[in-house]
């Protein structure tokens, strides 16, 4: 524990590569870190959320907030010039049921869209993707 601490303690602060909002279902993680490695960012700024960009693009003003919170944490503290917002498919936290794979696509597309817009409004010079 006091190598732990010590190691905290000699980390210096950062820029990040980028913010992510992604969902904390583990089973997507390796595609994540494949992401990022392609990418060649050196360090992200992980927002880890049931749903991931869903929190944004939902009518919930107080998952909104916090979400928007953390990513103003992310621009202020490590200067984070690009956001990018994931959801991924078979998402608990939608829990719809879809007939086919295009629907399923088309609904998180608009998701995506849904959140992009909230981020505009709170974030108009950021850059901003969607996955």
């Amino acid at each position: 524990m006091e190598r732990i601490l010590k190691e905290m303690i000699d980390m210096k602060h950062y820029t990040a590569s980028a913010c992510i909002i992604w969902c904390f279902d583990d089973r997507f993680s390796p595609l994540l870190a494949k992401l990022i490695k392609e990418r060649g960012m050196k360090r992200v700024d992980l927002i880890k959320i049931a749903g991931g960009a869903k929190s944004l693009a939902g009518e919930d003003k107080r998952e909104k907030n916090f979400t928007i919170n953390q990513i103003a944490a992310s621009i202020k503290l490590h200067h984070a010039p690009l956001l990018i917002l994931m959801t991924h498919s078979d998402c608990g936290a939608y829990n719809p049921k879809f007939k086919n794979l295009s629907e399923e696509v088309e609904f998180h597309v608009s998701e995506l869209n849904r959140a992009r817009e909230a981020i505009t409004q709170s974030f108009p010079n950021l850059r901003v993707e969607t996955l």
